[in-house]
């Protein structure tokens, strides 16, 4: 069996990506498919990031980490943490977050610390360790905003910062 996607240059995987009949793993082996186009694949791979459809988010990731560069990766993993529900991938965004200690996550992860899984505020936690003492000025921010109630566990993660 031939697959669809072999005979597809970049508008043409696009156009099935989505359309909302494909089937969830042939849009995902679409968005793979599109890292034969390099560059060109970068803006839409990064679009698809946050795309309604978990396995093609999830895909769309995997193929950026390979065309992109790394400060584009992460800026789509960010897109990817606003709308993911999934736990196990909310850690992995997170820990991806904290590894790159790129910027424009921080607020992402600062606002996890306080999460009601307490899964994704620990992982939220040992992410924001990566950022070290440069996520201290947010932290103490945040802590000084937060409800009384919430201000013990940003003063738990400066502290072991400053550890």
């Amino acid at each position: 069996m031939v697959d669809p996607n072999s005979t597809l240059d970049l508008a043409g995987l696009l156009r099935l990506i989505a359309d909302p009949i494909t089937a969830h793993g042939l849009a995902a082996r679409a968005v793979h498919a599109l890292t034969a186009s390099k560059d060109a694949a970068i803006e839409p791979l990064a679009l698809l990031a946050a795309d309604p459809r978990p396995k093609v988010r999830s895909a769309a990731l995997r193929a950026l980490k390979r065309v992109a560069p790394r400060a584009r990766s992460l800026d789509a993993t960010c897109d990817a943490l606003r709308v993911e529900d999934r736990q196990d991938v909310i850690l992995q965004l997170m820990r991806s977050l904290g590894y790159g200690r790129h910027a424009p996550g921080l607020p992402l992860l600062i606002k996890r610390v306080v999460h009601p899984n307490q899964r994704i505020a620990d992982g939220a936690a040992a992410a924001l360790l990566g950022y070290g003492e440069g996520a201290l000025p947010a932290l103490a921010h945040a802590a000084r905003r937060a409800r009384p109630d919430r201000r013990a566990a940003y003063r738990a993660v400066i502290a072991s910062i400053e550890g």
